[in-house]
């Protein structure tokens, strides 16, 4: 016997003009966020359609880089776990009844459908992830039509819709403070296709590939996560060797297009692919030894620039208790949430859940044991005080010391590159070789 299916959100959604703020602070607590591309500025009835790499983390970074509320497309079993269930109908998520969770369920989708068309033509702003699944596949997998039909189904109501796909693009999705670009594309053509019904075939099979073209344009899809350095390592030699766009998002959109090409190398037998490839990875070895990048070769290392550089940052000697703080209520309790998850099993993805859940317990546990000691010696109106200022301070902290590991950072560059000339300019003859 199954269990009891969930039913859809209704349209108290209490919770969801806060979703956005929490995402922010969360993830940009755990990721270094940036959001490039033409970010959706329409006030109307917007359908965001985005790959799925990683979990839970996927709809928190479209919460956190949309100005707007959000509602998300969630699996159905979702909603029976007690707390995540309450916390996903409070937030306005609707439940998708996927096959391989229930197939005797997969016919209520239809009263989705129905709930995402009655929010979008109340001018919502609805996301999904027509992959239908999280994965940690090196590229994106077939999309699934749900998409189309709700579009299709939104257009036969008059609902006047904008379909605009989101790249997520992660490099180390299970490192804290790695690098998370969430990047927005163009909104899919699809005018000749409004007046087609959610049951013609063909309208939903040219939507669908409409849209995974557009999210396709945004996302860096790999033949192996082997490819990944020869990829990254390519575009950065060329945006070394070449002018070109500092924005992120044209920054998704060549290494898209090194991927293409070294695909096409490769696959065509051209002679030139053995010798490029090595080059551009013996190229990122001695690189990764250094612990500097293609664009840091060319980074001035004379004295005026060192002096004025450091004239700047004279500030950031004074914040040094706030980066302890950063360390002691935020990166501390990560980095035991680190050695905790390092070997759990179940994927990249997975594995940064885990390690945000784990991290966010213990962070959490952490300030309330201070502010419970603090309540001990002080009272407890102290503790209800640091209670609300030991996430704050902590964030502010983390803020601080993220500044001075990058500094550092530019410092030791600037030393290496300063005294190790005759080096550099072998690594810069190289890589104008390969550029």
């Amino acid at each position: 016997m199954s269990e009891p299916a969930p039913r859809p959100a209704s349209r108290a959604t209490p919770f969801l003009p806060l979703v956005g703020p929490l995402a922010r602070l969360v993830t940009h607590a755990y990721y270094r966020v940036t959001v490039a591309g033409p970010r959706p500025a329409v006030p109307g009835p917007l359908l965001l359609v985005a790959n799925h790499p990683n979990m839970v983390f996927d709809p928190l970074l479209i919460a956190a880089a949309l100005p707007r509320p959000v509602r998300f497309l969630a699996k159905a079993p979702l909603f029976g776990i007690p707390i995540a269930g309450a916390i996903l109908r409070l937030a306005g998520c609707l439940p998708v009844y996927r096959r391989q969770d229930d197939p005797a369920q997969v016919q209520r989708n239809e009263e989705t459908f129905a709930a995402v068309t009655a929010a979008l033509a109340a001018g919502a702003a609805v996301a999904i992830f027509p992959e239908g699944t999280s994965h940690d596949a090196p590229a994106m997998t077939p999309i699934r039509t749900g998409a189309s039909r709700i579009a299709l189904a939104a257009a036969e109501d008059r609902v006047p819709l904008t379909i605009v796909p989101v790249g997520l693009v992660m490099a180390d999705r299970d490192r804290a403070r790695s690098e998370a670009l969430v990047v927005f594309g163009a909104p899919i053509v699809w005018d000749d296709l409004r007046g087609r019904a959610p049951a013609d075939a063909d309208a939903v099979r040219e939507l669908t590939a409409r849209i995974g073209g557009g999210i396709e344009a945004v996302t860096v899809n790999l033949d192996a996560w082997a490819d990944e350095p020869l990829v990254t390592t390519a575009e950065a030699i060329y945006a070394a060797t070449h002018p070109v766009s500092r924005d992120p998002a044209d920054r998704v959109r060549r290494l898209w297009l090194a991927t293409r090409w070294l695909r096409a190398l490769r696959r065509s037998g051209d002679e030139r692919y053995p010798a490029l490839a090595a080059a551009i990875r013996a190229h990122a070895r001695r690189l990764a030894q250094l612990g500097l990048t293609p664009a840091d070769l060319s980074e001035p290392t004379d004295l005026d620039t060192a002096l004025r550089w450091a004239g700047r940052r004279l500030p950031l000697i004074s914040a040094a208790g706030m980066a302890a703080l950063g360390l002691l209520l935020v990166t501390g309790p990560m980095i035991v949430a680190d050695l905790l998850t390092r070997r759990a099993t179940g994927g990249r993805q997975a594995r940064a859940t885990r390690h945000l859940f784990v991290g966010s317990a213990l962070a959490i546990g952490w300030w309330l044991a201070l502010a419970a000691l603090a309540g001990l010696r002080w009272g407890w109106g102290v503790a209800g005080a640091l209670v609300v200022l030991l996430p704050a301070l902590g964030l502010v902290g983390l803020a601080v010391q993220q500044a001075w590991a990058a500094r550092l950072h530019q410092a030791r560059r600037w030393l290496l590159l300063r005294y190790g000339e005759r080096g550099r300019h072998r690594l810069l003859a190289d890589q104008a070789a390969i550029g």
